[in-house]
């Protein structure tokens, strides 16, 4: 009963919003075309109306009744006559509302929210006051094309803070998983009975030091990709270390003194891997200024291992511009 009302009302809701749009205008000329689309919402609250389940069921079918009646039918009524035709796709499903029951239901209390209350169980509810709800459309005022809609959408989304602490938060497991790597990975470790006699032990330290000898092979590689990859997972070793658990990123000052030790005692490590120098190397030799590239992950990584004055990053930085014969970087 209350997914059938839910339904209806949703519906309602589609269709009044429809109208706001110009629906009304294009009805005529589409009647076929709607009245056949099996997915068209018209003929989902027809069925809707009309199931078996519904007629069975006395109180369901007519507290759905009063809803669909509330509906206003006054200006499709009009528009109906203007074009001199007895009557409209839309009253296939919902009746005029002249010839709605003016009557008082006494609904159960989860359905009596509905009517805008939410007493006791045997709070009736008036469909006078169910005819006076109405969809709030003061927000819309033209009509915007689906392409806009869609792009007006994910920006909406890649600026609400808590969806993006939900993608660091995920990124920050990853590069958990890799920093515990030897806790899944160790054969002495009885948890790990099921690994193969020939596996071996992998370590953070040996997982930095393969992606540092990587990069250093394939700096000049035409594909990117692998080492945008690298350069983004030591990113988020280390900004998951001064984070909340939740993924929202804090500045230094919202760290207090272990915190700030932890975070910096992974800048140091990943520098004396000889991550800040393969950094500085791809900085100076890709392109500068291209959003996503090598050149522009490394920057970003960079700032990181810098982030707070390091003073072992900020060394090796200088260590690499003093080396810079040809001032590359």
């Amino acid at each position: 009963l209350n997914t059938t009302l839910a339904a209806s009302k949703v519906a309602g809701m589609i269709i009044a919003g429809a109208r706001s749009l110009g629906l009304l205008e294009l009805e005529a000329q589409y009647e076929a075309e709607i009245r056949t689309n099996a997915d068209s919402i018209l003929n989902t609250a027809y069925d809707i109306y009309h199931a078996d389940v519904i007629a069975a069921d006395k109180d369901s079918s007519q507290v759905l009744e009063a809803l669909i009646d509330s509906i206003d039918q006054r200006k499709l009524g009009e528009v109906a006559k203007r074009r001199g035709r007895k009557s409209s796709i839309f009253e296939a499903v919902i009746k005029p509302v002249d010839e709605a029951p003016k009557s008082v239901l006494a609904v159960p209390s989860p359905l009596a929210v509905l009517g805008g209350g939410g007493g006791a169980a045997d709070k009736p509810v008036d469909i006078d006051h169910v005819e006076e709800e109405e969809v709030d459309l003061s927000s819309i005022e033209a009509y915007e094309p689906p392409v806009t809609m869609l792009s007006n959408f994910s920006e909406a989304l890649w600026n609400n803070p808590h969806i993006m602490n939900k993608l660091s938060a995920r990124r920050f497991e990853f590069a958990r998983k890799l920093e515990n790597a030897e806790l899944t990975t160790d054969p002495s470790n009885p948890k790990n009975s099921n690994l193969p006699p020939y596996a071996v032990k992998v370590t953070w330290v040996n997982i930095v030091d393969r992606m540092v000898r990587y990069v250093k092979a394939h700096n000049f590689d035409a594909n990117e990709e692998h080492n945008i990859r690298i350069f983004n997972a030591l990113r988020s070793s280390l900004l998951r270390a001064r984070s909340t658990e939740s993924g929202e990123v804090r500045d230094r000052g919202d760290l207090d003194d272990e915190e700030y030790e932890i975070y910096k005692n992974k800048q140091t490590f990943l520098d004396q891997r000889g991550v800040t120098a393969i950094v500085c190397t791809a900085i100076a030799t890709h392109t500068a200024g291209i959003e996503g590239n090598l050149a522009d992950c490394g920057l970003e990584l960079l700032q990181e291992l810098l982030n707070a004055g390091n003073e072992h990053a900020q060394q090796s930085v200088f260590e690499h511009v003093a080396a810079d014969k040809d001032g590359k970087f």
